[in-house]
């Protein structure tokens, strides 16, 4: 069967494109682009979707100039309208103290966004092949990597922050020629009398990728088995369908929350405790990608006594305090500030903390006081032993009260401590104080001073609302 009608096929099947659909190709003047971009022509007189193409001069090599105008020629025969720029790669790499090939791939894509916006394309098509498949497979297990590494390039993804980009509309990244080996493009163009572009550079032995392209693969092709590209893409293709499956798995366990229990990472089987800290640490960072030795570090610092923080990729921490891991990215932002007076009677929103609060004055005989003070959402307070005005606000710095019930004081510090209050949630948790002080740590403890007793004329009830989900009201939230 014909390229193209195998590829026309592969799109059908897939979803790649839809009807109606726009693409934009990436074409460098290569082989593969070269003939993903005749093949999408030929597919799309049948097939009702557009296409458009792209070219990006990277300012490297010599011969891209006429790998440009290879191009224009190109898209001027098939009638395909093209957009194209130059971008001073080796500059960018100077400026920001990056690889050049790192410099390249973030231009290329930056660019292909750009303009698939630009033109109203909402899929990028790429020409990687079944052998860029099994270059990219055989590259990750020579460095190390699991089971998504086995997987390799993906035939679908957003192009966005992953690849260091600002959020924008949504463009999809497709690789339609994954099915196909290099040998099929090759057969496909001689056939079409096209001769493609050659970049000098995919011959240098300086890069890794053209090392297993030139050594590795043809050395297993001719000893072991000459179908070893399409065997190793065929693979990568099963074993992504696992890793998405599983990814699903391990999200339903994540459940949202901004952070991982310890004691649900180390109860978990490995396979599900490595991925959680995997994905959790990807939502922190898109980019980010973590080894073996970081996930073990993570995992040790769990296993371990006490709080305790773990350095990773792209300037990302793994941060425990209490019984609670989170990732967070450099310094931990400051928490907004809230000192908000409270009304003799009525409601106030207090934002900063998530909360609303009432304060009613009730009867004694209406009290229904809690048992526990501890995780309640509302106190009673003998309103003659509060100096006013009441207002709540976040803790500071120093403080300390004197825990109804408990005799002598405590610092609030010691508090969290002792109830084992995360770090990253201590500033959330509301306090109620008067002119004299401390009245009521809330969700946690009351103060003695105006605690209601025998002698309590006249009552005052304060309760609490949670604005939002995360209100850090009470102990766990």
């Amino acid at each position: 069967m014909a390229l193209t009608e195998r590829l026309r096929r592969h799109i059908h099947d897939t979803g790649l494109a839809e009807p109606g659909d726009r693409l934009l190709v990436a074409v460098s003047g290569g082989p593969d682009s070269t003939a993903l971009l005749l093949a999408l022509c030929r597919i799309g007189e049948g097939f009702p979707f557009e296409v458009a193409a792209a070219h990006l001069h990277h300012g490297i090599r010599a011969a891209a100039d006429e790998d440009e105008r290879f191009v224009v020629r190109l898209c001027d025969s098939l009638g395909v309208p093209l957009v194209r720029d130059r971008v001073d790669v080796p500059a960018l790499a100077r400026e920001h103290g990056r690889g050049l090939e790192d410099s390249a791939r973030r231009a290329r894509y930056r660019f292909l966004r750009e303009r698939a916006i630009e033109v109203g394309a909402g899929r990028v098509a790429l020409g990687h092949t079944a052998d860029d498949q099994a270059e990219t497979v055989l590259m990750n297990i020579i460095r190390g990597c699991g089971r998504r590494g086995l997987g390799g390039m993906p035939p679908v993804r957003p192009l966005g922050h992953w690849d260091g980009l600002p959020d924008a509309p949504r463009v999809l990244l497709i690789r339609p020629l994954l099915r196909t080996t290099r040998r099929e493009v090759e057969d496909f163009l001689r056939a079409s009398d096209v001769a493609a572009c050659e970049d000098e550079s995919n011959k240098s032995p300086d890069f890794f990728r053209n090392r297993v392209r030139h050594h590795l693969l043809p050395l297993l092709a001719e000893g072991y088995n000459p179908q070893v590209a399409r065997v190793l893409a065929d693979t990568a293709e099963l074993l992504r369908a696992e890793d998405e499956y599983l990814d699903e798995r391990a999200r339903a366990e994540l459940g949202g929350s901004e952070y991982i229990a310890v004691g649900q990472l180390l109860g978990a089987p490995a396979w599900l405790g490595r991925r959680l800290l995997r994905l959790a640490y990807e939502d922190a960072c898109p980019r980010g990608e973590l080894a073996f030795d970081h996930v073990e570090a993570v995992l040790g610092l769990c296993r371990s006594e006490g709080d305790g923080e773990v350095s990773l990729p792209v300037s990302i921490s793994a941060v425990k305090t209490g019984d609670v891991l989170l990732f967070r990215s450099g310094r931990p932002p400051e928490p907004a500030a809230a000192c908000v007076p409270l009304p003799e009677e009525g409601r106030v929103e207090v934002p900063e903390l998530g909360i609303a609060i009432e304060v009613a004055r009730v009867d004694r005989s209406e009290m229904l006081l809690p048992r526990d003070v501890r995780g309640s959402a509302h106190i009673y307070l003998d309103e003659e032993k509060v100096s006013p005005p009441l207002y709540v606000r976040n803790r500071l710095p120093g403080d300390r009260f004197r825990p109804s019930g408990m005799g002598g004081s405590k610092s609030v510090h010691d508090l969290f401590i002792d109830e084992k209050v995360p770090r990253h949630r201590r500033h959330l948790v509301p306090v109620v104080a008067d002119e004299a002080g401390i009245l009521w740590i809330v969700g946690y403890r009351l103060d003695e001073r105006a605690a209601v007793g025998e002698g309590t004329r006249r009552v005052l009830l304060v309760r609490i609302a949670p604005l939002t989900r995360s209100s850090g009201l009470h102990p766990g939230a």
